[in-house]
């Protein structure tokens, strides 16, 4: 009899990193080797309507917990394992976790956060009781998942847990992704094309761009920006549109709100540069990417974006915040073919041997034969 897998995560229509991971599992090879069922454990309701303790959350929140509880009775699975973000996200999915151990399943933990220190950092300054109550719920899994291996040793030091409690693995794409898609469709105009792909706001470092497109333009560098994904907070694209505005470059900066994957994929494709100049990540799916289909990149060296982007060999690494570092790495790409050609070509290779989906497949394989 097949090993029985139940997988918590997002599920379409929702967008995003931890979507796109419960997505490329679910088309590996693994569902033919165990018997892996897929439980949403979200609401699909907007990204800037995310993390809010409202009725309609609470309400959601309840209904999960019980079709868990069903499935927990019914399905029986052996391992529960819960794709999750940090902070209000991570706390909700503990109920979940707890729920799962009170009924005698195995527990992997998935941890998908976005810090530029190491998953759930935010805990330790949070007070005693969140730093015992975090600690508690990681002691209780039976194995973490984390997006780097750099980060292992410490969050197991952090949190009380066994080493071998701690497995590092990267996201990965499916077999199916348009690898290469980019360098096989090398027509480009006069124009540069910048693509950010992700949420839009804030920490994502949109308005970074919008000052460092206007000063690109100012110097007689013609480029185009184009946004793509949902707004981190509400009001967010407004307050963008109103920048562009006020810079002078409303008609060169495009918001296209969240797009279905492989529109968003389409867009990557046919650019000139992908920039993610983020205050804070994990390890962003968009960047992977965007080496994948072979577009240069340029990206903040915050959270685990360094196992990625390999300065000036894979990409370029800027300094979170700065404005200057991220003008002068867009002016270089504008004014340089052989280095965008370059690191296109380095990208893809490094991301074809790193995030294949046979890394997935190989570590998850080991970690659900230890779960006996």
């Amino acid at each position: 009899m097949k090993k029985r897998v139940l997988i918590l995560g997002p599920t379409a229509p929702s967008i995003g990193g931890i979507t796109t991971a419960v997505n490329t599992l679910m088309e590996s090879e693994l569902p033919k080797e165990y018997d892996i069922r897929l439980m949403a454990n979200s609401n699909h309701r907007p990204m800037n309507k995310k993390g809010v303790i409202d009725f309609h959350n609470l309400t959601s929140a309840i209904l999960i917990l019980a079709r868990l509880i069903h499935e927990l009775y019914a399905f029986r699975p052996k391992i529960v394992q819960v794709e999750t973000a940090g902070e209000i996200g991570f706390l909700k999915q503990s109920v979940y976790i707890l729920t799962a151990r009170l009924l005698r399943s195995k527990v992997i933990v998935s941890l998908h956060c976005a810090n530029d220190d190491e998953p759930l950092a935010e805990f330790t300054r949070q007070g005693a009781v969140a730093r015992w109550y975090c600690g508690m719920i990681l002691r209780r899994s039976h194995i973490v998942k984390l997006l780097s291996p750099k980060w292992n040793r410490n969050f197991a030091a952090r949190w009380g847990l066994e080493y071998d409690q701690v497995v590092g693995l990267k996201n990965c794409l499916g077999s199916f992704f348009p690898w290469g898609a980019a360098i096989d469709n090398p027509t480009r105009s006069e124009e540069l094309t910048v693509v950010s792909i992700g949420s839009v706001g804030e920490r994502k470092g949109s308005f970074l761009l919008i000052e460092a497109v206007k000063r690109l333009n100012e110097v007689g560098i013609p480029v185009s920006l184009v946004l793509v994904g949902p707004e981190e907070r509400q009001g967010g694209a407004v307050a963008l549109e109103d920048a562009a505005r006020i810079a002078g470059i409303a008609s060169r900066v495009h918001l296209l709100g969240g797009q279905p994957r492989e529109r968003a994929l389409d867009i990557l494709s046919k650019a000139d540069v992908f920039a993610l100049p983020s205050y804070a990540e994990g390890m962003p799916f968009s960047i992977i990417e965007a080496l994948a289909v072979g577009c240069p990149v340029v990206a903040s060296d915050v959270g685990a974006v360094r196992d990625i982007i390999k300065n000036e060999e894979t990409g370029l690494l800027i300094e979170s915040g700065s404005v200057d570092q991220l003008f002068d790495a867009l002016c270089r790409l504008a004014k340089d073919d052989g280095l965008r050609k370059k690191l296109a070509s380095q990208g893809n290779v490094f991301a074809r041997n790193e995030f294949g989906i046979h890394n997935l497949e190989n570590t998850l394989r080991v970690v659900y034969e230890k779960l006996n």
